[in-house]
């Protein structure tokens, strides 16, 4: 998730603004709920996908609301123009939140019960370092035992 951000944000910053959004959007949408595809619970994912999504309409449809009644006035913005800028960092920061604690703590969850259940029917997966016995050039290894 951290290296699509970064690499978004790299994008962004360079002439691909919207390669390096699509990234960004991606990644904090997406990316915490791999783990949970990956364990077989489609619906918990695409409920976390939800979650983020509704979080960051909610606080776009609240951003263009507060910020047509702070250009409404002739005058003084009023305090809407405060809150206006506060409503999308606090969207933000919600959404980055929830993507944290779906990909630290409910997909861990769900990844080690998936992976303890496939070790108890025989079935296991290692990936780990390989050096061709050859040519001595290093890679990776991956063994499935069915």
């Amino acid at each position: 998730m951290g290296a699509t951000a970064v690499g978004g944000g790299l994008a962004i910053a360079s002439d691909r603004p919207i390669v390096g959004g699509v990234l960004v959007g991606s990644s904090l949408f997406f990316a915490p709920s791999a783990g949970i595809f990956y364990a077989g619970d489609s619906q918990r994912a695409w409920q976390g996908i939800a979650v983020r999504g509704g979080g960051a309409a909610g606080a776009g449809v609240l951003t263009v609301l507060l910020g047509s009644m702070a250009g409404s006035g002739d005058e003084q913005p009023g305090p809407a123009l405060g809150v206006l800028f506060f409503v999308p960092a606090v969207g933000a920061l919600g959404i980055v939140a929830h993507g944290v604690y779906d990909a630290l703590f409910v997909s861990a969850r769900s990844v080690d019960a998936h992976n303890e259940g496939l070790s108890r029917v025989g079935n296991a997966v290692s990936v780990g370092p390989w050096v061709s016995p050859h040519e001595g050039r290093p890679g990776v290894q991956v063994r499935v035992a069915w």
